[in-house]
């Protein structure tokens, strides 16, 4: 018999309500916003490096470079979008940035439809990164304005949830639409984009008092050069972020090319992603919260090791989606572990500085990542065990160091506090997702 009592405890555990209605009404608009962004973004960027391949043969390596340059666009983008929130408030950055890239997403299903060629599509792409990357520190640091230091982990943990809220339905309608036309799925994607600019616009209300973020610019990352253990936490983190940047580009190509599966099953599978993020972000954080953290990054890292390395085996959906589950469960550990980290090395008056620079070194992971799979692609001579071998070692090589660099922090550095966001990475959501996670 069903116990419906049982059943709603069971899903407060995961979705806490009461929780989330005692925050700011700006923190209800800002996860409905990014869902509905993270949809609009992923109904069209898992298909985008299938398109390129598939339809434009373009080469493995061209689409990376091109991702690299989008990403490498995103991050100067969070320099810029900071300073003009400082200058000229929070909620005109992002819906001016939101209104852009839901145009450049309008212009891209008109370029596909007349058929433009890849030069000017990818130059779009790469604005679209751009203007990602101005909405992202606005949206943070408006976060940060309306939350207190206790309540503050749990609006970013929402955030999360949101987001990925967003990537478990968009593939899956992405990947039905895209059976019928790559035009009419950017269209779709720059409508939904619009969506959001009408809810931030009418919805959302700026912060009253001063708001002045910390600025982050080119001294500032010179500077940490003098912060040994965190400078080579950084060096370590790029190669996580190198792996986690295969689920778009690389992973959708092989996956669709290689195994043969159709673009519709690759839509659940990204539909599987976000969903294992959103059932099992805060029991998984709560789970291993009494370990050291360094120790969680390692074995998130091997995690998405094994999960990418395992592909390598899969003759159809089923081993794909055992794959995608257990790079996800890597997600879910090396997303909170990785900015609590910055957050408890940090000095106490750089909070800022830290979390900007270790944005810079994330996006420059995401950055090379997509350039080094699609490399590996077209050199491989089609062998899979390569492809996804050198990505293992590139995770096993991340695992290895955070336990060698975790050896160097004192305990009480290495686990959570109570005042450490969790699960907010800077580097493109929404999160670990390519050019901008949505």
């Amino acid at each position: 018999m069903f116990d419906a009592t049982g059943f709603r405890q069971s899903l407060q555990r995961f979705f806490p309500r009461s929780t989330f209605q005692r925050h700011d009404k700006r923190v209800h608009v800002l996860v409905l916003c990014r869902g509905i962004t993270a949809l609009g973004f992923s109904v069209v960027f898992p298909f985008l490096s299938i398109y390129f391949h598939n339809v434009m043969k373009i080469p493995m390596t061209t689409i990376g470079t091109v991702f690299l340059m989008g990403i490498l666009s995103g991050a100067v983008a969070e320099l810029v979008g900071g300073e003009l929130a400082d200058r000229f408030g929070r909620k005109i950055v992002m819906v001016s940035a939101l209104a852009m890239r839901a145009c450049v997403f309008l212009l891209i299903s008109l370029a596909v439809l007349r058929g433009v060629g890849f030069v000017p599509i990818a130059g779009l792409i790469v604005l679209s990164s751009f203007s990602r990357g101005l909405f992202e520190p606005a949206a943070l640091a408006m976060i940060s304005d309306v939350t207190t230091p206790e309540k503050r982990q749990e609006a970013f943990a929402f955030l999360r949830i949101g987001i990925n809220l967003g990537w478990a339905v968009g593939p899956a309608m992405g990947g039905f639409l895209a059976s019928f036309s790559y035009a009419f799925l950017f269209a779709v994607s720059g409508i939904v984009s619009f969506i959001g600019v009408v809810i931030l616009f009418l919805a959302l209300k700026e912060p009253t008092g001063d708001v002045r973020s910390e600025k982050v610019g080119l001294r500032d990352i010179a500077s940490v050069v003098h912060d040994k253990l965190f400078l080579s936490y950084n060096l370590i983190s790029i190669l996580i972020f190198v792996v986690a940047s295969q689920l778009i580009m690389v992973f959708s190509v092989y996956a669709v090319e290689w195994v043969g599966i159709s673009k519709l099953q690759l839509g659940y599978l990204y539909t599987a992603n976000g969903l294992v993020v959103v059932l099992l972000q805060f029991p998984c954080v709560k789970l291993v919260e009494r370990f050291r953290m360094s120790r969680v990054l390692a074995f998130g890292s091997l995690l998405y090791a094994v999960g990418y390395f395992s592909t390598s085996f899969a003759a159809g959906f089923t081993l794909l989606f055992v794959a995608i589950v257990v790079v996800t469960l890597g997600e879910i550990l090396t997303g909170p572990a990785s900015i609590a980290l910055v957050a408890n090395v940090a000095p106490a008056n750089r909070y800022g500085r830290y979390m900007g620079v270790f944005g810079l070194f994330s996006s420059l992971g995401f950055s090379i990542g997509p350039f080094l799979g699609g490399l590996v692609m077209d050199l491989s001579g089609g062998n899979r065990f390569i492809v996804w071998g050198v990505i293992g070692i590139v995770g096993v090589a991340a695992s290895v160091g955070f336990l060698l660099w975790g050896r160097r922090l004192p305990s009480g550095v290495d686990r959570p506090t109570a005042e450490i966001p969790l699960g907010v990475i800077t580097a493109p959501d929404e999160s670990a997702r390519g050019p901008g996670e949505g």
